[in-house]
C-alpha cells in the first residue's frame, strides 16, 4: 500500500509540470512578451511627452505595456477584438501578423519592425489557445511614460 501511494506521489509530480492537455504552459514574460517588446511596443506603448513637448498616443488606442491595457483591446476592440483568450483566429492582435506586409492592416507595419516568424505566430497562437494567461507580469518597465518616452528617443 505505501509503495502505491509512493508511485502515485511520484507520477503526480512528474506531470504536475504540465497543463491538462500535455502541453507545457506557455510564460508570457519569458516567451510571448521579448518579441511583442521589441515588435509592437514601439508603436502601443502609454502616451507620452516627446522632445519638444507634444503628447504622443499610441496607435490605434492600443497599449499593450500593461496587462489590463492589452486585455481591454485598442479602438476596434467591439468589431475586432485584440485578444481573444482560447481562440487565436478571433485575436486581430495575431490575426494582422498573418497578413501582407504590404497591407495598412499588417502588424507591425512594413518598415517599422521585423514581422513575427511563423515560430513566434504559432507560439503566441498556442498561448491564446491556452487561455493567453499573464502569469505573474502585470506590467512592463515601459509602462511609465518617462521611460517609454527615453525608449523611444532611442
Amino acid at each position: 500500500m505505501r509503495k502505491n501511494i509512493s508511485l502515485l506521489a511520484i507520477v503526480g509530480l512528474a506531470l504536475s509540470g504540465f497543463s491538462a492537455n500535455g502541453q507545457d504552459k506557455i510564460d508570457f514574460e519569458k516567451q510571448i512578451w521579448p518579441f511583442v517588446k521589441e515588435s509592437c511596443v514601439g508603436c502601443h506603448g502609454p502616451s507620452y511627452k516627446d522632445e519638444r513637448g507634444r503628447t504622443r498616443k499610441p496607435k490605434a488606442a492600443l497599449i499593450i505595456t500593461n496587462k489590463e491595457a492589452f486585455l481591454k483591446g485598442g479602438e476596434n476592440n467591439e468589431e475586432e477584438p485584440t485578444l481573444t483568450p482560447g481562440d487565436p483566429k478571433k485575436t486581430a492582435f495575431l490575426q494582422r501578423t498573418h497578413l501582407d506586409p504590404s497591407s495598412d492592416e499588417a502588424m507591425p507595419p512594413e518598415g517599422k519592425a521585423e514581422p513575427w516568424t511563423d515560430e513566434q505566430k504559432a507560439l503566441f497562437a498556442k498561448w491564446v489557445e491556452q487561455g493567453a494567461d499573464f502569469g505573474s507580469w502585470e506590467k512592463s518597465e515601459l509602462d511609465d511614460p518617462e521611460k517609454y518616452a527615453a525608449y523611444k528617443a532611442k
